[in-house]
């Protein structure tokens, strides 16, 4: 997998300041909306897949990779999973 070059940070900008956790300050539908507008997530994704999913998980986000047809299947799945394993 690869990433896209990207800009270094400017000066007035602190490695600290470029991501800082914010719990409860976003919704689920903005921060979609997000992934969408970035292109990090949808039809137009520049980002390798794979590379997105694994970046969200490690950030502990919980996925559910599919295509429409087997999404509710694979999300009741997914929910009976993580309840199985106290995630929930």
């Amino acid at each position: 997998m690869h990433s896209k070059a990207h800009r270094p940070p400017s000066q007035e900008t602190s490695p600290r300041d470029l991501w800082r956790p914010r719990p409860g300050e976003f919704t689920r539908e903005d921060l979609a909306d997000a992934l969408v507008t970035a292109k990090c997530a949808g039809p137009a994704c520049s980002h390798d897949r794979a590379n997105v999913l694994a970046t969200l998980g490690a950030h502990g986000v919980l996925t559910v990779d599919t295509d429409a047809d087997t999404l509710s299947p694979k999300l009741i799945d997914t929910y009976l999973q993580l309840k199985q394993r106290g995630r929930i």
